[in-house]
């Protein structure tokens, strides 16, 4: 997926659910019984999930890409280290978020715009994070074969 296609998902995603949470918050406030259900502790524990093997994962191909610029002698792989490194924040940054949103919500009990606008940031929350999980995914894939010179050498 191309980043501008994820960033125009993103904005749409949240437009609709600030048009959705005024003109029908029907639809996302806790009428709804699956986000009634799911934007509590549910929710902070898939995003905990995404964050613990997305963060281990992350440290990983950080490693990896000390590895890779280290065979290669001089540093190749600053725009990538720095895209994981913006995920892996952001990823961190979305369940602090979720946390207060699961916080705010009961306070919200009274306001159906309140509570369907918290129900629909938390499925625009979880839908960040999948984008985020594509993202590296489709990074470390993009990721090909470093030869040492030697064997460059050879096959010339």
């Amino acid at each position: 997926m191309n980043k501008t296609v994820a960033i125009c998902l993103l904005i749409v995603s949240v437009g609709t659910v600030i048009l959705v949470s005024a003109a029908a918050p029907r639809w996302l406030d806790d009428h709804n019984e699956f986000l009634k259900g799911f934007v509590n502790h549910e929710l902070l524990a898939i995003l905990g999930v995404i964050l613990a093997i997305t963060l281990a994962s992350a440290s990983q191909i950080h490693l990896k890409f000390n590895d890779l610029e280290e065979k290669r002698g001089h540093d190749f792989l600053q725009k990538s280290r720095k895209e994981l490194e913006v995920s892996a924040y952001s990823l961190i940054i979305s369940f602090l978020v979720a946390v207060a949103l699961v916080i705010v919500k009961p306070l919200c009990a009274e306001h159906n715009f309140g509570i369907a606008f918290i129900n629909g940031m938390a499925v625009w929350i979880l839908l960040f994070n999948l984008l985020i999980l594509f993202d590296i995914t489709a990074g470390i894939f993009s990721i090909g074969p470093i030869y040492s010179e030697k064997i460059k050498d050879l096959k010339d």
